[in-house]
């Protein structure tokens, strides 16, 4: 199952809500509010999610998280925010999160690192283009 077809599942079956959605949550991933990938990683680590940050980024099984460390670990702003770019609420922005995001840190670390500088840059270009967001 490609990414975008997981995106559009965990959305109800709208390709069009899931694209919204996967776009906006990959730009906040990479944009300045969260820190970009490596700042969001670090937050899940200090919220004490390493070892789900862990698996996410190596080429093994990744473990899932929570509607609960998602809302721990962006605070009710972010989310919020999250929320209205995407037309859904807070709650559902926090549960589709959760069930998309150790699947973009997959797709964005597909040799078991995390990369830095324009190599990340280059790994959320092929992201979007495999999303159909460029």
């Amino acid at each position: 199952m490609s990414i975008f077809d997981t995106f559009t599942t965990a959305l109800g079956g709208s390709a069009t809500t899931a694209g919204k959605f996967a776009s906006e949550a990959i730009e906040m991933i990479q944009g300045g509010a969260s820190g970009g990938l490596q700042g969001l990683l670090e937050r899940f680590r200090q919220h004490g999610l390493g070892d789900e940050v862990a698996s996410w980024i190596s080429t093994g099984r990744n473990l899932p998280i929570t509607t609960d460390d998602i809302q721990r670990v962006l605070g009710p702003t972010q989310l919020a925010e999250l929320a209205k770019r995407t037309g859904v609420d807070a709650q559902v922005a926090s549960t589709e999160l959760a069930s998309i995001l150790p699947q973009i840190v997959d797709r964005l670390t597909p040799t078991g690192q995390v990369p830095a500088g324009e190599l990340v840059d280059q790994a959320f270009a092929l992201l979007k283009n495999k999303i159909g967001m460029v």
